[in-house]
């Protein structure tokens, strides 16, 4: 089994955070900032160093996702 990247564990420990807590304000903003950072960081890496195809594939999908997510 492989450890998940930094990125997708920062992703994990933001989502995390922002779910058990549910801080209001910017406390709140920031982890949504940091979450949604973290995937476009993982979804870059991946398509440019990605060991395989179906790696670089998905983290292609993920950024795709995010950047709609971002211009909706």
């Amino acid at each position: 089994m492989q450890l998940p990247n930094r990125a997708l564990g920062l992703f994990l420990v933001a989502a995390l955070v922002q779910w058990l807590c549910d801080p209001p304000g910017r406390p709140g903003g920031a982890l949504g900032l940091v979450a949604i950072g973290a995937l476009i960081w993982g979804g870059v890496d991946e398509v440019v160093r990605g060991v395989n195809p179906w790696r670089r594939v998905l983290g292609g999908a993920v950024l795709a996702g995010q950047v709609f997510r971002l211009a909706v």
